[in-house]
């Protein structure tokens, strides 16, 4: 995603304006805030990989302090687990310190199961599943560890996408991050997703050259169209024709300050949406 996210430079106007969007809404203990204006772990890992793709440097040691405030990330779920391990690797070499990596580490084996896949306490659907899977592989590559099981993973993802009938069809109604988080852990696993996820996303993309959350939604947003180009570059997909509509529809989502939007819906900038409009315009970049 960071990779992807870098190309965005060559087709945002006016980065710099960006950049020093994401600077300013810094806290003053090193991180971003969620849209109450708390620090926020969440927000951070956004915020860090926003500057990184815009090249910026990021306010080293007020970042390391307010990490350190999550010891080794025993008390967190999985998703605010994964964003420590990405605000630490953004930080360089050496990465997490040695009880973080190893405490992540054994969180993360806490929430695989026996066939492979992951989970999340509460959130037992297959969909779930696919968001654990792709939160936990990031944060295995994040501590430089070959991830467990992986060929049973790919198995468990595979039943996932294929759903109880066996044909795919289920997947078709899940939603767009949903599909391409499938999507991208299979490809980051050496495997060749479905072609049917691929279709299902691109059958989600509207005339205003976003895509919607869900089959048959009128409004695009970004979050499903940043993460749905993600995978579908990730695997393979041309994206000529998505080009010029797609970056038309990206930018429309940011506002006078740099900043991107989640939707025309949507009043408020963030670090979550401002990464998420870079890694859509990185995806539609020429190559």
């Amino acid at each position: 995603m960071l990779r992807a996210a870098r190309q965005a430079r060559r087709a945002l106007p006016e980065a710099a304006r960006t950049r020093a969007c994401l600077l300013a809404s810094m806290t003053p203990d090193g991180a971003f805030p969620d849209r109450g204006g708390r620090s926020d772990l969440y927000y951070t890992a956004f915020g860090v990989q926003a500057l990184a793709a815009l090249e910026a440097d990021l306010p080293e040691e007020p970042l390391r302090r307010y990490l350190a405030r999550f010891g080794d990330g025993g008390d967190l779920d999985l998703v605010h687990a994964a964003c420590l391990a990405r605000c630490w690797v953004m930080l360089g070499p050496p990465g997490p310190p040695p009880d973080v990596r190893s405490g992540l580490a054994a969180h993360l084996r806490a929430h695989q199961a026996s066939d492979g896949g992951y989970g999340m306490p509460g959130l037992g659907v297959a969909s779930a599943g696919l968001y654990a899977a792709f939160l936990a592989v990031g944060a295995w590559e994040d501590l430089g560890t070959d991830v467990p099981q992986a060929p049973a993973l790919a198995r468990a993802i595979r039943r996932a996408t294929a759903g109880p009938s066996g044909d795919g069809a289920a997947a078709a109604f899940w939603p767009t991050p949903v599909l391409a988080a499938g999507v991208v852990v299979l490809c980051e696993l050496g495997e060749t997703a479905p072609a049917s996820l691929a279709a299902a996303m691109l059958a989600r993309r509207g005339t205003d050259g976003g895509f919607a959350v869900g089959p048959g939604l009128a409004a695009a947003d970004l979050l499903s169209t940043a993460t749905a180009l993600h995978a579908l570059a990730a695997a393979g997909a041309a994206l000529d024709a998505l080009r010029a509509d797609g970056r038309r529809f990206v930018l429309s989502l940011r506002d006078d300050g740099g900043g991107f939007r989640g939707s025309h819906g949507d009043t408020q900038a963030d670090a979550e949406f401002t990464f998420y409009g870079l890694l859509a315009l990185g995806c539609l970049a020429e190559t």
